[in-house]
């Protein structure tokens, strides 16, 4: 509504209290809860729920503490075989996107760990925003936690509340601002787009109207007039409210703007694009409106490694200190069994092969680009690995070429991979397969020289 339209002092000072009524109605934006948008801001809650979903798809494991990592783990999410004695496991995939969709809107998740005796038995869920956390007056310290039970306060023991709240900027002991909140006036603006709309629609898409009637019009009349207008021009679940007042003529005023002029797609698409920024998600990978793949999967990525990853690391964080640590166990994500960071990875591993190819880095300097540990013989060029023979003079670069082929499958497949040596002289074959059955590392099997003395006719073996 318009403040412009209508003067509301000199309406009042006219008679006109119904109108005022009306107006203040209308005029009435008041901001809604974090909850309440949550709850009712259809791209509020998908884009919560989105991030959440996110960090809690990415697999983990739990080791007991201590224990080396090529050791089989005692739970594995993608398996979801789980022990006996920690059935409670099953629950953790669900408790992780609660925590991370309760951190996102509350700043802060809230569980209480149920024991018999020393074992913890169970992992139970509470409402964030009942739990606060006590702190001595003069130290600071943690003392203990209060929970709001029907009304009454109850007291928590530390060692029994995993309670996760990412520090802010502002705050030196637990965060206060949650993501949320730098979208709740963007999540405001779409929720009175959708009251507006649901407004009108119940109004029967008409507009406040203010009837003018002449001055000598008698109060009965008017009476009957807007009675006429409230029963005979109304929407499907309520009337439409009218004003009428006293003027030289019967004339209908519109009040305020149209559903053609404020419900405007261009509006609700800036403010999603807000939330998502909010929220640190892409705006692409909520809509899937990307311009090509290749920005799709970068927009992915960077939700990977922008959100879903610094987001899981706090939680691991909390949940290893607060609760594993205690029971001897360690609880780790597993990054890199992310497709986007899989996809990344082999992208990477291609440009970075391609470079090794023309000789500008060595193998080994390679694999310590993309994490690998380096291998024997991989410190030498490629391009003097594939000219220099023990005799000093070059080989064929087809030879060379079917080589390369034969140790890209072998690093691929294996080194059991059946290989076609066609066009490979018979020696090189013999000595890079003799070295392949010892055992030998596959860069060492495919490295000159492959015979003492090889004989090198016109540079083509």
């Amino acid at each position: 509504m318009d403040r412009r339209i209508v003067d509301i002092h000199t309406l009042k000072t006219a008679g006109g209290t119904e109108l005022v009524q009306l107006m203040n109605k209308a005029l009435d934006t008041d901001k809604i809860s974090i909850q309440k948008a949550y709850q009712t801001v259809s791209y509020m809650r998908a884009a919560v729920r989105f991030r959440a979903g996110d960090v809690a798809n990415v697999p983990f494991v739990i080791r007991r503490k201590g224990r080396p990592k090529r050791e089989k783990p005692i739970y594995d999410s993608r398996l979801g075989e789980l022990p006996p004695q920690y059935m409670w496991f099953s629950k953790l995939s669900h408790l992780i996107f609660l925590i991370e969709a309760s951190v996102c809107l509350t700043g802060k998740a809230a569980m209480f760990i149920e024991r018999s005796g020393r074992s913890v038995v169970n992992l139970i869920w509470m409402n964030p925003l009942s739990v606060t956390p006590i702190y001595h007056r003069t130290t600071g310290q943690l003392v203990h936690y209060n929970r709001k039970v029907n009304g009454k306060d109850v007291t928590l023991a530390i060692e029994d509340v995993v309670f996760i709240a990412p520090l802010d900027v502002f705050d030196e002991q637990h965060g206060t601002v949650p993501d949320a909140q730098a979208a709740l006036i963007n999540a405001t603006i779409i929720h009175n787009l959708n009251e507006f709309l649901s407004g009108d629609l119940k109004g029967g898409l008409l507009k406040n109207m203010l009837l003018l009637v002449g001055p000598q019009t008698p109060v009965n009349e008017r009476s009957v007039l807007k009675t006429f207008m409230d029963e005979n021009f109304k929407g499907a679940r309520s009337k439409k409210k009218y004003a009428v007042m006293r003027a030289d003529k019967v004339d209908p005023v519109m009040i305020g703007n149209g559903l053609a002029d404020l419900h405007d797609a261009a509006i609700e698409s800036e403010q999603r694009r807000a939330i998502a920024a909010s929220l640190r998600i892409p705006h692409s990978v909520l809509t899937s409106d990307a311009a090509n793949y290749a920005v799709s999967q970068q927009d992915k990525l960077n939700m990977t490694t922008g959100t879903t990853i610094p987001q899981c690391q706090n939680h691991a964080a909390e949940l290893v200190f607060q609760l594993f640590s205690t029971i001897g166990l360690h609880f780790e994500f597993q990054y890199k069994l992310i497709e986007s960071l899989q996809t990344a990875e082999l992208e990477q591993a291609k440009a970075v092969g391609e470079v090794v190819e023309k000789g500008i880095l060595t193998p080994n300097e390679g694999r310590e680009i993309i994490g690998k540990e380096p291998i024997a013989g991989g410190d030498v060029l490629r391009e003097k690995q594939t000219l220099a023979l023990s005799t000093g003079k070059t080989l064929g670069f087809d030879t060379l070429k079917l080589v390369r082929a034969w140790e890209k499958n072998a690093y691929d497949y294996g080194r059991d991979f059946i290989q076609s040596t066609e066009g490979i002289p018979d020696r090189i074959v013999k000595t890079i397969q003799t070295r392949l059955d010892n055992g030998e590392p596959l860069a060492a099997a495919f490295s000159p020289p492959w015979v003492d003395n090889y004989p090198i006719t016109n540079g083509v073996a």
